[in-house]
């Protein structure tokens, strides 16, 4: 004969079942922002209040992160005004172009970080950077990296964006990958004309560009009216929702094909992606 649950086990059950679909029903979402802050042609200081007038993002892709002061300045101001405890990681590679994940670690635990070396292919450029989180309070983990790809050398950028391809194709993990990747997608007609980097990193689908509804050039460069800073989604996350825009720089950006550049702002965009769990 089975065994009688008492009145109070009774009700707790059916409370919990009645909660149940509403749990699993429940939405995570969160903000990321991947920028290149240019190191060596701008004032930490002005782009320290740059990241302190975006509230709202929990993890911060830095580019050219000149060395541990900078990430200092950039996770303070990162955490001003949010009411969290934020934190970082910096790369041990590119000189005074170095990487850093600034993150809200209230939201989430860092449970390691790592660079891929083998991925800068010539050894004088820029590892990747990834961390490793899990969003608290749930047993969603994912890997966020930011990257810097060459520039001036097509042929290494291609390469290091078909290793990062073979990477994510061996991931388990949900990924989001953010950074200044030099793809140049061209604002008008850019599904035609764009730097061949991007179908390498594209290719079978283990990386997604999360595409802004708006294109807008992400580099001050008046040669180029181009996307050079993207966020991609990658390895196991197509349930994910996400979308993203490219961000003014505050009151020295008007937007558009118009983008200053002096000795005081990057010369680069910001983007953020929102992404949206189930």
């Amino acid at each position: 004969m089975g065994r009688r649950l008492s009145p109070c086990v009774a009700i707790a059950l059916a409370v919990a079942w009645v909660l149940l679909p509403v749990a699993a029903g429940a939405q995570v979402e969160f903000t990321v922002i991947g920028w290149n802050a240019e190191s060596g042609d701008a004032h930490p200081d002005t782009v320290a209040a740059l990241i302190r007038d975006t509230q709202g993002c929990d993890i911060w892709g830095m580019c050219e992160v000149q060395d541990a002061a900078w990430g200092d300045a950039f996770t303070a101001a990162a955490g001003h005004g949010e009411n969290a405890q934020f934190a970082y990681v910096l790369g041990t590679t590119g000189s005074a172009d170095r990487m850093a994940i600034i993150y809200n670690a209230d939201r989430f635990t860092l449970a390691h970080s790592m660079e891929l070396h083998r991925i800068n292919v010539t050894g004088r450029a820029r590892a990747p950077l990834v961390a490793r989180f899990r969003i608290n309070g749930t047993n969603t983990e994912f890997l966020f990296m930011i990257n810097h790809l060459y520039r001036t050398r097509p042929e290494p950028r291609h390469v290091q964006a078909r290793l990062l391809n073979r990477w994510a194709a061996e991931q388990t993990l949900p990924i989001i990958a953010v950074g200044d990747y030099n793809f140049d997608w061209e604002v008008h007609c850019g599904d035609i004309n764009h730097d061949r980097g991007y179908d390498e990193m594209v290719s079978g689908g283990f990386f997604n560009w999360v595409r802004p509804r708006q294109l807008m050039k992400t580099q001050a460069s008046p040669d180029y009216n181009s996307v050079l800073d993207f966020v991609f989604l990658g390895g196991d996350s197509w349930a994910w929702e996400a979308e993203s825009t490219i961000l003014a720089r505050g009151a020295r950006d008007s937007g558009g094909e118009t983008l200053s550049d002096d000795e005081h702002v990057s010369d680069h965009r910001p983007v953020r992606a929102t992404i949206t769990i189930e």
